[in-house]
């Protein structure tokens, strides 16, 4: 696919609102971008005749429209309803779009549990922490068998949610439910990591030396937190810090769905 992506069709006065990233959209390319990057949130809410009335309507573009609609109510492939948008939009070859059509497919062979971590994996590439937080708490207390493996990554990007919106506490807890279910040197780290940033020092060697770690693990864990955080604070702020509290007020509200 192309780096960069020329607008070939009409930019719509009314935008399309994608409810699920809560974001809105004002041309076909916007819409080719959404549906190949957050692939696992192609559902009814957006999938559906709203869109292909806006299709119609705000974008002039009847044929591709009459084409969705089509594939829409006979019930067929998502990858129906998506590949002719890609192609109205020259967004992706014919080999790209063959990839993707079969990816669509091996996602809809998936079982259930593995689509629905997908979705929130989606979510937490889009921002939307908070979405994807509740997405991951539905999925681990569905009722029904789960491999450790499967439940130990549900977790682990739990706790990647959890931490982004600085719930430290919450995010620790999800990281070692995912080293305990999946003992790798991986989990380890992270867990160690979530640690050290979440407990005061003393707390934070108490806890380790409760949990019997690696002294090794424990000293590269310490180094890369401190690592990352002189680079956070080597970051200089922009000469406007009121510009920047509220740059920083609105990502957050976006993260949260807000």
């Amino acid at each position: 696919m192309s780096e960069y992506i020329l607008c070939r069709t009409g930019k719509a006065k009314t935008p399309y609102y994608i409810e699920n990233i809560g974001t809105s959209i004002f041309t076909l390319e916007e819409l080719c971008y959404y549906a190949a990057n957050y692939a696992p949130l192609l559902d009814p809410t957006i999938l559906n005749e709203d869109l292909v009335r806006w299709v119609a309507q705000e974008l002039k573009l009847q044929n591709l429209a009459m084409n969705m609609g089509k594939a829409l109510r006979a019930k067929k492939r998502v990858a129906d309803f998506i590949l002719p948008i890609f192609l109205a939009a020259g967004y992706m070859t014919n080999a790209e779009m063959n990839d993707y059509a079969r990816m669509l497919d091996d996602m809809k062979k998936m079982p259930v549990p593995e689509r629905l971590k997908l979705k929130g994996d989606s979510l937490v590439k889009s921002g939307k922490y908070a979405s994807a937080i509740r997405s991951y708490r539905n999925l681990l207390d569905a009722p029904g068998p789960m491999e450790d493996g499967l439940r130990a990554g549900i977790w682990h990007n739990l706790g990647v949610a959890q931490m982004k919106l600085l719930l430290f506490a919450e995010g620790l807890h999800s990281f070692r439910e995912a080293y305990e279910l999946d003992p790798t040197p991986a989990r380890r780290q992270t867990y160690i990591c979530a640690a050290r940033i979440s407990r005061p020092e003393k707390k934070f060697r108490e806890e380790m030396a409760e949990a019997d770690m690696d002294a090794e693990a424990v000293q590269v864990a310490e180094e890369a937190v401190d690592i990352a955080r002189k680079a956070a604070l080597a970051t200089e702020l922009p000469e406007d810090p009121e510009e920047f509290l509220i740059e920083e007020m609105a990502a957050y509200h976006s993260a949260v769905g807000a």
